[in-house]
């Protein structure tokens, strides 16, 4: 093979990395935000909690500067839009079950 084939296949496989890797974190830090709602309890309107509670609040900017990035924000993003968390008056959170099970996230999580 010529080097600029090899050159090619190795840009693209690059860029396949970039893209997929996200994915599969966001998807892993769903996975652990649920588990978070589900260990405080808060999986209704009753009992939920607020992001300090759940200690699910993004990182300040020089936190971030030393450690890996923290894909829960993210996933916490995806799981509001899709419903499956919700937010009270009071901005407090809470993991709808049903929902979750009802959503297309459930058999996406479940994939491993």
């Amino acid at each position: 093979m010529s080097a600029t084939v090899i050159t090619i296949l190795i840009l693209v496989i690059l860029i396949a990395l970039i893209l997929i890797i996200p994915v599969i974190r966001v998807r892993s830090a769903m996975k652990v935000v649920i588990k978070i709602f589900q260990a405080h309890d808060a999986t209704n309107i009753q009992n939920a909690r607020t992001s300090d509670e759940l200690q699910l609040n993004p990182k300040k900017f020089v936190e971030r500067l030393f450690t890996l990035r923290d894909y829960k924000p993210d996933a916490m993003k995806v799981l509001m839009e899709s419903g499956v968390i919700k937010t009270t008056e009071e901005g407090k959170l809470y993991l709808s079950e049903t929902t979750l099970n009802n959503s297309r996230l459930k058999s996406f999580l479940e994939k491993q």
